[in-house]
């Protein structure tokens, strides 16, 4: 009897134009009420009151990005950005500007905090390609509870993280902490100063890292100053105004040793089956990997630090060689409504480029479309949502696809609900806390399983076992990608799927005027011995009337050590739309009539009869057409709906516009915006 192995996989969200669809198909939606404006406006971030207010950009130098690792040409490449770098200095003094930090592997540039009112004059100055703002980055929202439920502790049999490196960008780490081999005494941590390296007392065995920021740094320059003051110890802040220790909770999630009943580190045994029940503190996924903690933040207020962290864990020794870098890096910060044009995104894809996986929290801003974080938002990256201990959806987590409709987050969920880990300050005690940031910490941890597990794997390869082991979750993808985290599969999968990226196949989300039917491509790599035949078969968890996928008819044989591909496609007769919003949305969001897309998604499941380990691809979407012309005004946005390009457009251009849609052989319809 053949074997079936599930395989999850996105297929699409839609988004429809309504003055293209039949009337009959809005029949049954009730009017949305209007929109309402404040009286006073936007008002603009507190350190930009005024033009001469600072902000922290990114200058893109007009020299080749770094070349690969490996690629001869990468040392010569990284030379010249070392002298555009250099030649650009001279010239900010005058502009009133302070350097932030330089970086060259992730990101060919130079952050600066600079008055809003001299970008202009930076932007054109010789050698400048592009100047970013830099959006500033939140820690992860965290509520602090009492009780808490158990995470997912040490439970894969032939792997603990051990010899794995695992980074963290986030508030620090208080390494004085029992969970990580520290005293385990609060006196311990109050005698530690966080400014300066007491003789002995760090790196640790287990910790080691950097504090890019100082306590006393904000980027928004309110509750702190704007500019960072480094220092080699990053021991996280121990608030006394309530805030809670979120990086040293992530940490003790992500690899904790564990604390004992009697406040002692716990050393040990690790494993299915062994009974952690009588632990103060759980140990964490990988418990035995090593930490690297990346502190971006002062003691309160965001930060603009995260492309200099990324930076530091591709090139922990500072050499320009990326050879040393981490094997996994967690990011719990981010900014809602994020988009791959972010530096910091930027920085993400080039990071997983350079060989680190990088696992990033979706965010916290309940379940509002496309209001997954940035740098989540990055292409490369793992996406992080959160479930309940029961694996139901947290209602906190943050919803894809990402600002452009190309590409789908979430990648994947894991618990992230009143969880029990080491609490900062608090010797060998512990804190319960939530968020999606707890999520990330937990699939950073079972990649660098995956990573000892499978040495020779790509970041690519890694996130698709992730995605491909995951458990069904029934939600819409753009909420749990491929489903809840599962441990128990990482260490016996063999069979590999995924997109492009390492992920599910994205379709995007298309304006649909006629019938279309796009394809993608899904990768099947064997990583056993034996060959294997698999046959696909189209299942949905989010549908919507009118839609249509269609994976290959016929088995598919894969050699051993090998790959195979699966083109699957997907069709939309707009005829059959219903534009029906999923169990999972809302109809109103603080009484105002909320946007939604149209949601089909779902999972592919594979048979096989030669049995093997199963896979897990996310789903996807659907974008970028031929069906329709898009225009804005008379100018023809090529075939798709660029939203850098729309927003570049608008912003250089006053006054009323007009969208123009037309179809093959049609004229013109035209629909007034503003």
């Amino acid at each position: 009897m053949g074997r079936r192995i599930s395989l999850s996989l996105t297929f699409l969200s839609v988004a429809l134009i309504a003055a293209l669809l039949p009337t009959a198909s809005f029949a049954d939606l009730a009017s949305p009420p209007p929109v309402s404006y404040s009286s006073t406006g936007l008002n603009p971030p507190p350190n930009l009151a005024s033009s001469s207010g600072r902000l922290a950009v990114m200058v893109e130098l007009a020299t080749p990005a770094p070349a690969a690792p490996g690629d001869p040409n990468s040392l010569s490449q990284r030379r010249q950005v070392a002298v555009a770098q250099a030649a650009l200095m001279p010239q900010l003094a005058a502009l009133n500007a302070q350097v932030l930090f330089q970086t060259s592997l992730v990101y060919p540039g130079v952050a600066l905090a600079i008055p809003a009112d001299q970008l202009n004059r930076l932007s054109r100055l010789p050698g400048v390609a592009r100047v970013s703002v830099i959006p500033p980055k939140q820690p992860s929202s965290a509520t602090s509870l009492m009780g808490g439920a158990q995470p997912i502790a040490a439970a894969v049999a032939a792997a603990t993280g051990q010899g794995m490196r695992i980074g963290l960008i986030d508030r620090g780490i208080d390494y004085t902490h029992a969970d990580f081999g520290g005293a385990g005494t609060p006196a311990a941590y109050a005698a530690n100063n966080p400014s300066v390296i007491e003789p002995g007392s760090f790196p640790t065995a287990k910790v080691d890292g950097f504090d890019f920021a100082g306590d006393s740094y904000d980027a928004a320059g309110v509750s702190g100053s704007d500019i960072p003051t480094p220092d080699p110890d990053p021991r996280e802040c121990n608030l006394p105004d309530g805030q809670v220790g979120r990086g040293t909770h992530t940490a003790g999630l992500a690899a904790g040793f564990g604390v004992a009943a009697d406040g002692t580190t716990y050393h040990g045994p690790y494993g299915p089956g062994v009974d952690l029940s009588a632990l103060r503190v759980a140990p964490g996924v990988a418990p035995e990997a090593q930490l690297y903690a990346l502190k971006v933040f002062g003691c309160h207020g965001s930060t603009a630090l995260l492309t200099q962290a990324i930076e530091r864990a591709v090139d922990p020794n500072g050499d320009g060689n990326p050879a040393d870098h981490l094997d996994v890096l967690v990011i719990s910060v981010g900014t809602p409504f994020g988009s791959d044009d972010d530096p910091d995104a930027i920085a993400v894809d080039n990071a997983v480029r350079a060989g680190v996986v990088v696992v990033v929290a979706a965010g916290d801003d309940v379940k509002t479309f496309y209001s997954v974080n940035s740098p989540a938002s990055a292409r490369l990256a793992i996406a992080v949502g959160a479930t309940d201990e029961s694996g139901n959806l947290a209602a906190f987590s943050a919803r894809g696809p990402r600002r452009g409709n190309d590409v789908l987050k979430v990648d994947i969920a894991a618990p992230g609900v009143n969880l029990r880990s080491a609490a900062v300050g608090a010797g060998g005690d512990v804190t319960t806390l939530s968020g999606t940031a707890a999520a990330a910490a937990q699939v950073g941890g079972a990649a660098a399983l995956l990573r000892q597990l499978h040495r020779d794997w790509t970041p690519a390869q890694i996130k698709a076992a992730l995605i491909d082991t995951a458990l069904p979750v029934n939600a819409p993808p753009s909420l749990v990608g491929g489903g809840r985290l599962n441990l128990a599969g990482l260490d016996s999968v063999s069979l590999l799927a995924y997109g492009a990226d390492g992920g599910g196949l994205s379709y995007g989300a298309p304006w649909v005027a006629a019938t279309w039917t796009a394809t993608r491509t899904l990768q099947l790599e064997n990583t056993g011995d034996a060959d294997r035949t698999v046959t696909l078969a189209a299942t949905a968890v989010a549908t919507e009337t009118g839609v249509t996928v269609q994976p290959p008819a016929g088995p598919i044989t894969i050699p051993a050590h090998g790959v195979a591909q699966a083109v699957v496609a997907m069709t939309i007769d707009p005829s059959g739309l219903e534009f029906t919003p999923d169990a999972a949305t809302i109809s109103e969001q603080n009484g105002f009539g909320y946007h939604y897309l149209a949601e089909h998604g779902g999972s592919i499941e594979i048979s096989s009869a030669s049995g093997g380990s199963g896979v897990r691809v996310r789903p996807a979407h659907a974008a970028h057409f031929a069906s329709v012309d898009f225009y804005l005004d008379d100018q023809l946005l090529d075939d798709s709906l660029d939203s850098r390009e729309v927003e570049e457009y608008l912003n250089t251009t006053p006054g009323a516009h007009t969208v123009k849609l037309r179809r093959p052989g049609a004229s013109p319809r035209s629909t007034p915006i503003f």
